[in-house]
């Protein structure tokens, strides 16, 4: 392991970026079942097609948004997100379960998260985890269950 970059995603960092996220995801799933719930399992080819697909969106829609954290060639961490208009949206994000605790996802999160302090506009971000990021103060906007009813 060297020095971790990060910079924006490419298309050819696509494939490498579904295998980080699968790898990932199915760490957590394990880590997080319960005894009765079946084994988790890699994605089928066609899902790691389809995730890729909806990736390579977001990156064609705002390759702003798009980060990824390399190391020495291979994806350690990825962090995908869409700004549209008023609305930020994060995607996906992870760091491969071998690299967590090394600062990667902070690095990820500071990237992507950028344009959101700056822009005038509230930011909806729905924190996951006790070792996410600290959101500054008044940055946050709590959406009533029932916004959608009202804006329809």
């Amino acid at each position: 392991m060297g020095s971790t970059d990060v910079r924006l995603l490419s298309v050819d960092d696509l494939p490498e970026a579904e295998r980080a996220s699968d790898v990932t995801f199915i760490d957590a799933e394990r880590r997080d079942r319960r005894v009765s719930e079946p084994e988790p399992e890699p994605r089928s080819q066609a899902a790691a097609r389809k995730w890729i697909d909806r990736m390579r969106y977001f990156l064609d829609i705002d390759p702003g948004g798009c980060w990824v954290a390399v190391d020495g060639g291979d994806v350690a961490g990825f962090a995908i997100s869409q700004n549209r208009d008023r609305l930020w949206y994060l995607a996906t994000y992870g760091v491969l379960p071998d690299r967590q605790g090394q600062g990667i996802g902070k690095r990820l999160m500071e990237a992507v998260l950028g344009p959101c302090w700056r822009s005038p506009w509230p930011v909806l971000l729905d924190r996951a985890s006790r070792g996410d990021p600290p959101v500054p103060a008044g940055r946050l906007l709590a959406v009533p269950a029932d916004a959608n009813d009202r804006h329809r």
